[in-house]
């Protein structure tokens, strides 16, 4: 009967995953933002016609994000869908591996510790595509991390498993790591060095050096396929201003902490709220128990695993500039290890975790419908921006917005058709519009403006003597909106350029 009961669960969730990916492709064609959008597009566009990153232009997303957009761009055609559909179909993925991973651990948990933590897991992995719903860069980190460390937990527990069940899940762990590897590197990075060194601590020394030595052959033929290369990367996020610091826990809750650059974040502060009353209460908890009964717990992998995880979603909630949900996950999957590999934990927190875990898919679906972080990165999709419309387009396809996102399009086709043979440049949160159009985006230009974080500071000089070498024609801006652009070079467009009519959303400049 309980059996039953156990695969019911298991049966349960898969369905959850299938519906949540195909609503995800219903409910992303409502509302379009355009700050973080803008370069998620863009970057993918730039790959798929041809550009090299950090070669032909100053890329700072990770690789796991572009690698991803690009490859649906070009199986899949360059469209608002394909992104949508990177988006499910990547998630689907790693709802798959994951459950094959917890069927990998059956001589070492029982049926109910397997249920929970494929539970953590693919809750967790829902999280981000239900809150989020296109591909982007702190999702995909936290499904990558939430991967890794189910398989290092498989490997650092393995018992009575064959050699062809070693090797898969070494398999496993080199994908992971190297998604790792690529990925956000300020919770990437500490999750693959507290993944590799569960499995020094639990003696796995030589596996460790060898899947190490995968995950960077792994990573390196992944960024050959766009002709780029590690050291590039490392090079990039080494020039970057310090995003390190723990500044954003409380982003949009403190008056000090509601703008970032030129940007109001005072809506994320509910959520930041919501979200810490449901995680705060079951961590607090896991800590007040673990202290409790510290004498009796001897140091171990998964041990040093569960509390890492939590670490990891300790660094996002103070390093990430997001919603606070998408940290969620590693914590989920940290705290269903501890209360697995220790008893003392089982009783005190089972009901509470259980609750915390379905109230945060609740909230990730509850934004969902209520686009909350789409609403948090546009100005377009806000609740204040207008009546929603329907309109078609050849890069939406089908697509509900308020009027002024249609608006906006029909005036740039206006701008481009009267200007025919002019090189254009889109200005912040239209930088989406070089693929829309299929127009060649800039070369040697970040992918948008934002000093410290799009682009190193100390390149600012070059960047405006690239600006000047492209030689645009046409410039075409939303109105007063030059977000993160270098003063500098806003008094050359000044002094080389001179204002056109434009229209009541943007502002257009055509060369002298």
């Amino acid at each position: 009967m309980f059996k039953r009961l156990y695969w019911l669960g298991f049966i349960g969730i898969i369905f959850a995953t299938v519906f949540a990916c195909c609503s995800n492709l219903r409910i992303g064609i409502y509302r379009f933002g355009g700050y973080d959008l803008s370069p998620l597009i863009d970057v993918g566009w730039r790959i798929t016609s041809g550009q090299v990153p950090y070669r032909d232009f100053i890329c700072t997303l990770p690789p796991s994000l572009y690698l991803l957009v690009a490859a649906m761009f070009k199986l899949r055609g360059v469209t608002w869908q394909s992104l949508l559909l990177a988006a499910s179909v990547s998630s689907f993925l790693f709802i798959l591996v994951g459950l094959r991973i917890v069927s990998l651990m059956r001589a070492s948990f029982g049926g109910p510790a397997r249920l929970l933590i494929f539970t953590a897991y693919s809750f967790g992995v829902l999280e981000g595509l239900l809150a989020v719903n296109h591909p982007w860069h702190s999702t995909l980190t936290q499904d990558f991390i939430v991967y890794a460390a189910l398989g290092t937990l498989a490997l650092i527990n393995a018992q009575s498993v064959t050699r062809r069940h070693i090797v898969e899940l070494g398999c496993h762990l080199t994908i992971a790591y190297a998604g790792l590897l690529l990925s956000k590197p300020n919770t990437a990075f500490p999750a693959l060095m507290i993944c590799i060194a569960c499995l020094v601590v639990a003696g796995m020394v030589r596996f460790a050096v060898i899947i190490s030595a995968a995950t960077l052959c792994v990573a390196s033929l992944a960024l050959g396929t766009v002709h780029a290369s590690l050291f590039q990367m490392l090079k990039t996020y080494s020039e970057l201003g310090d995003r390190a610091l723990p500044r954003f826990f409380f982003i949009g809750v403190i008056p000090t902490h509601t703008t970032f650059g030129n940007t109001d974040f005072s809506i994320f502060g509910l959520e930041t709220v919501v979200v810490y009353f449901v995680l705060c209460p079951v961590f607090l908890l896991c800590l007040r128990l673990y202290w409790r009964n510290r004498a009796h717990l001897q140091p171990n992998a998964a041990l040093i695993l569960g509390w890492g995880c939590c670490l990891v979603s300790l660094i996002g909630l103070g390093t990430n500039v997001d919603i606070k949900i998408v940290d969620a996950p590693a914590m989920l999957l940290g705290l269903a290890i501890l209360t697995l590999i220790h008893q003392e934990f089982t009783s005190p927190l089972r009901g509470r975790y259980v609750a915390a875990c379905f109230s945060i898919l609740f909230l990730a679906f509850f934004f969902s419908l209520t686009r909350a972080r789409m609403i948090n990165v546009g100005e377009w999709a806000t609740n204040d921006c207008g009546p929603r419309i329907l309109f078609h387009d050849s890069f939406f396809g089908t697509f509900h917005n308020c009027a002024v996102l249609p608006e906006i399009l029909h005036n740039v086709d206006s701008t481009i058709a009267a200007n025919p043979s002019s090189r254009v440049f889109f200005g912040p949160r239209l930088e989406f519009l070089y693929a829309r159009d299929r127009i060649s985006s800039p070369r040697q230009l970040p992918l948008w403006w934002h000093p410290g974080s799009s682009y190193p500071i100390k390149d600012q000089a070059n960047i405006i003597h690239d600006f000047d070498l492209d030689h645009f024609d046409l410039l075409i801006f939303l109105k007063t909106d030059r977000t993160g652009m270098p003063k500098p070079l806003l008094h050359d467009i000044a002094s080389n350029f001179h204002q056109i009519q434009g229209t009541d959303q943007l502002e257009i400049y055509h060369r002298n």
